[in-house]
């Protein structure tokens, strides 16, 4: 099936014999290598890493891929000892010269790469708005239409400010616009600017971990009226126990400034002040099935909404789970 270009099966056969025998001669590499034909390097890597070989010629073909995974994944240095260690496995051996050749690469001076991602999305959308006031069937009240055709415009920008095998940083704004053709008062505009850091390195027992952190402040507009603003900050970790389990737990810290609040009339009703800070925690854990393309995913999240009107402070618990499948011909 490998040597079909078949790799989605492949792999799939490969990892029942791994599930038998994990310690078998050569069942790592063969593993590794059909996660690396289908270019999911982080599987790669982790099979790659635990391969058993007693031939010298495997070995130095594991060491080889595993050098050209990190590559991919950036991380020229571990790249560059895993190449440079490969060489000294069998210096006569006929991959030694694609390996010095792209040694010489990675020692190379590096061409900048390009920073910049434009992403722009547009969709046709109907809205029947059907709960928005309860009181629609009234007779006795002349309400405005609330159903109405229209278009989403979605516009992504995200700048790349550090890249290396260790920290990855980016910059991101994203625009949004619904427009509602019969309805405008429910048009929704939203601007947001980010910044997220992440960190990646492995846990004295080799599994991958990635911390991640990420500050965002958006503004909504409802109606072309401001609406919220909202600055954020989310602290994430994820750990890959396996190639098939991964956890991530987070908290997110995000206040809620409504500008109608402001207008409240002296007097009013206190109860009904929207303005809040939001603390967020949560825990996830994911499985992937056949190589990382079907998984399912389940958790717990749990908030606090400290509203300054008690009418709008909560504290909710939550249960998640979501799926995903791929199917490819």
């Amino acid at each position: 099936l490998y040597g079909l270009d078949n790799f989605d099966a492949a792999l799939k056969e490969f990892l029942i014999v791994y599930e038998i025998e994990t310690q078998r001669e050569n069942i790592g590499y063969y593993v590794g290598l059909s996660y690396y034909q289908k270019k999911d390097y982080q599987n790669a890597l982790t099979y790659f890493q635990r391969n058993v070989s007693t031939e010298i010629k495997t070995r130095q073909l594991n060491q080889y891929y595993t050098g050209l995974t990190l590559r991919a994944m950036g991380r020229e240095a571990d790249a560059l000892e895993e190449l440079t260690e490969a060489v000294k496995l069998e210096p006569t051996s006929p991959i030694v010269g694609a390996t010095q050749q792209l040694l010489s690469a990675l020692r190379a001076p590096r061409v900048e790469v390009k920073r910049l991602r434009l992403e722009l999305n547009t969709r046709v959308q109907y809205d029947s708005n059907v709960s928005s006031n309860p009181t629609r069937n009234t007779e006795s009240v002349n309400l405005p239409r609330e159903h109405s055709w229209g278009n989403l415009v979605n516009l992504r920008g995200d700048y790349s400010i550090l890249q290396s095998e260790r920290w990855e940083s980016t910059a991101t704004y994203n625009f949004l616009q619904t427009i509602n053709f019969q309805a405008h008062r429910y048009d929704v505009h939203d601007h947001m600017i980010a910044a997220n850091l992440c960190y990646k390195n492995r846990i004295p027992s080799g599994e991958p971990f990635f911390i991640g952190l990420q500050s965002n402040y958006d503004l909504l507009l409802l109606g072309n009226r401001k609406f919220m603003e909202r600055p954020t900050g989310t602290l994430s970790f994820t750990l890959v126990e396996t190639p098939a389990n991964l956890t991530t737990v987070f908290g997110r810290l995000q206040y809620k400034d409504f500008f109608a609040e402001q207008k409240v009339r002296k007097g009013g009703n206190s109860d009904e002040q929207r303005d809040a800070i939001n603390k967020l925690f949560a825990l996830v854990h994911t499985i992937r099935f056949f190589g990382g393309q079907h998984q399912i995913n389940f958790g717990y999240h749990a908030d606090n909404e400290d509203a300054q009107g008690r009418n709008w402070r909560y504290s909710g618990h939550k249960a998640v789970a979501g799926g995903e499948l791929n199917v490819s011909r």
